[in-house]
């Protein structure tokens, strides 16, 4: 299936040059290792049109990709097995519905048309609502984020000057370390599937 949109080749990038090396065809026995994402779901925040929805499901084999975003989805990442599409908000009620119904998540994906800080804090507070269904729920076997996961959040600059990037490195760095805290705590070994 032909990319949807541009931003699907940030995500292959990234997967080609740093996530691939799990799933290379080992020499001696050629097959193909296990990837540690393969069994758990992975999650698109600010996913229209689905370019990045599209590299979850293909490149990473992933068997369920929730896309959030309140427009749409291209109709081909729609059918998409094991696509699914929650129209709204990151934190609405109905994502964090389908969070809770399809966690463990080993890939977490952001290319959301948003500040950093801002994109950032929608992902703590959306994650953080459905670890809040998981403890309610009384589910300690259930795990929000598995181990290893992989977070990939673009940043989107202002403006392109050397004091604009500068400036907002160091902002996206600060917020960037008291959030991953937050979200390692939502980190477990995910029961066998």
């Amino acid at each position: 299936t032909a990319p949807v949109s541009r931003a699907y080749y940030k995500l292959q990038q990234v997967y080609e040059e740093c996530l691939q090396h799990h799933s290379t065809i080992n020499s001696i026995t050629a097959s193909k290792p296990p990837s540690p994402y393969q069994n758990h779901s992975g999650m698109d925040l600010g996913a229209s049109p689905g370019g990045w929805s599209q590299v979850l499901h293909t490149s990473l084999s992933l068997p369920n990709v929730l896309s959030i975003d309140p427009a749409t989805l291209a109709k081909r990442v729609l059918e998409l097995p094991g696509v699914v599409h929650v129209r709204g908000d990151m934190a609405c009620n109905a994502a964090v519905k389908r969070v809770v119904a399809l966690e463990p998540f080993s890939v977490v994906v952001s290319d959301a048309s948003m500040d950093f800080q801002e994109v950032l804090t929608k992902i703590v507070e959306a994650l953080g609502k459905a670890n809040q269904q998981l403890l309610k729920a009384g589910t300690s076997n259930r795990v929000l984020l598995t181990t290893p996961s992989v977070i990939v959040i673009t940043l989107k600059l202002p403006r392109k000057s050397k004091t604009s990037i500068d400036k907002n490195l160091k902002l996206a760095l600060h917020a960037l370390s008291k959030e991953v805290q937050t979200m390692m705590t939502w980190v477990g070994q995910a029961s066998p599937v």
